[in-house]
């Protein structure tokens, strides 16, 4: 395992500790399967999902 995170490095595998590759569908050393929380789409959709609930709520208090 690496104490040090590289600057690709976001997040760390879960199973063994080592440093994720970021857009990596496994980790390296293990093979194990990364997060979903480490590919980029996660956080689009989750982006994309709070600027529509945002939307729907300011829409809501506006009528």
């Amino acid at each position: 395992m690496s104490d040090n995170l590289d600057n690709n490095s976001r997040f760390k595998c879960p199973a063994c500790g080592e440093a994720l590759v970021w857009r990596a569908k496994a980790c390296a050393a293990c093979k194990e399967t990364a997060p979903i929380y480490n590919h980029p789409a996660f956080w689009y959709g989750l982006a994309v999902f709070g600027v529509i609930s945002l939307g729907l709520i300011l829409w809501v208090l506006a009528t």
